[in-house]
């Protein structure tokens, strides 16, 4: 999945991989992106199970590379876990402000319904944690149920989840507002997509931040 995430994108890029279990094992910075895949290639399960602190640590260390933020930086996360922590969740709600996107997915037996609170201002309703995140920064979440798909149908998702999420994250769009007058409390904003015959129906799905932050 992440190999033909990684695929969807130019040859030359500012990418960086890490790798966790119960701590971060392995951070890598590449450019070039056929270099990265061979890495990815060359890794191997470290045989132990991964925890929240580890993610935790993942997602702190994740950010600092995105330092200065640039106009489409993008974290895309693999995880078997659903569940955040508090320290998690302040580090996504810093990458969000910062526009920061996250795309991802789980591979879970978990099954979790319900409205989630993401933080004070908004709740969504989702099945996990790190799908509210991502769906408020303007990214997509993939949950795979382990318990119910074969392994070779799971395999198959995975590889088109990771080809149509490259697609997202690579064909952005920038939304410039001009106001008319200061904000000075939270406000509604309704945007929508204009019919177009020549528009194909698969082209008019896109993600989009439920926030909007002022510019720094």
């Amino acid at each position: 999945m992440v190999d033909e995430f990684l695929a969807g994108f130019p040859e030359a890029g500012d990418f960086t991989l890490l790798t966790f279990d119960d701590t971060v094992e392995r951070v890598v910075h590449e450019t070039n992106r056929v270099s990265l895949q061979g890495t990815v290639g060359e890794m191997f399960p470290s045989g132990k199970r991964e925890s929240e602190a580890g993610l935790a640590e993942a997602i702190k260390k994740g950010s600092a590379g995105f330092d200065p933020y640039r106009q489409g930086d993008t974290e895309f996360l693999v995880t078997t876990s659903d569940q955040i922590q508090k320290e998690t969740e302040q580090a996504l709600n810093l990458q969000r402000a910062a526009g920061v996107r996250l795309f991802g997915a789980s591979f879970d037996q978990t099954i979790r319904s319900g409205p989630l609170p993401f933080d004070v201002y908004m709740t969504v309703e989702t099945h996990s944690p790190l799908d509210a995140a991502a769906r408020a920064s303007g990214g997509l979440w993939i949950w795979f149920d382990m318990s119910r798909q074969e392994t070779a149908a799971l395999l198959r998702n995975a590889v088109t989840a990771g080809k149509s999420t490259a697609e997202l994250v690579r064909n952005y769009r920038v939304l410039q507002l001009q106001l008319t007058s200061p904000i000075t409390k939270p406000e509604k904003l309704k945007i929508e997509l204009v019919k177009n015959s020549k528009v194909k129906a698969e082209e008019r799905f896109t993600a989009y931040p439920r926030e909007l932050f002022p510019c720094q």
